[in-house]
């Protein structure tokens, strides 16, 4: 029996690191369980994102898909100095959503080293509808530079409360032939939903995507 239990808590510890290392900065990640409470996190990560912040990403991605509430104390994160730099993430220089009728457009426009991109997605002008929209204009306008074979979709987007505040998190599927790797995202919701959606992608999406570019 207690072989069975023990198991059990391997399969669970394995699906929380799973998720939380759909978040790009991590490197790697410990999870110790208490019976099925987590009591421990272990993250290493570089450091393209303050300890603060990656706490609450990590908060966020295991309660909209973990289902699970955990306080941030139990979380503890190590950074190794691996500098991305500004020139070679994508940057969201602007972000409109126009709506006619029952009909939403999301235009976005990114910069990457010098080069200015725009992708521009259509369809149903819902707040949910607006959100993907958002996400998806992204996605095709960092799509322009992908070599033949790369792809980037979009997975799922939703909001998430993380730390109190409003925030959208974003899955990313990353596809390189039959290789498929799933990135998530999180932004806090500042000026709307529709530049968060942006942000959110991106945050999923700029480490892994210099591979490829």
């Amino acid at each position: 029996m207690s072989t069975d239990v023990e198991n059990s808590k391997a399969v669970k510890a394995a699906e929380y690191e799973r998720i939380i290392q759909m978040i790009p900065e991590v490197i790697a990640v410990r999870v110790v369980l208490d019976g099925e409470m987590i009591r421990e996190i272990h993250v290493l990560a570089d450091n393209t994102k303050h300890p603060t912040q990656l706490v609450k990403d990590i908060e966020s991605c295991l309660s909209a898909y973990g289902k699970v509430h955990i306080d941030r104390r139990y979380i503890s994160v190590a950074q190794i100095e691996t500098d991305l730099p500004d020139a070679a993430r994508f940057i969201l220089r602007e972000i409109s959503l126009s709506i006619t009728g029952n009909e939403a457009e999301v235009r976005a426009e990114l910069a990457k080293k010098q080069q200015k991109l725009t992708g521009v997605a259509t369809g149903a002008a819902t707040s949910r509808g607006r959100l993907v929209l958002a996400a998806l204009a992204v996605l095709n306008a960092a799509g322009e530079l992908l070599p033949p074979g790369i792809g980037l979709f979009l997975e799922n987007i939703d909001w998430v409360s993380a730390g109190g505040e409003r925030a959208v998190i974003a899955i990313v599927s990353l596809v390189n032939g039959p290789q498929v790797e799933h990135l998530a995202g999180v932004a806090y919701v500042r000026r709307d939903d529709t530049e968060a959606a942006g942000m959110a992608v991106l945050a999923a999406i700029n480490r892994r995507i210099n591979l490829f570019i």
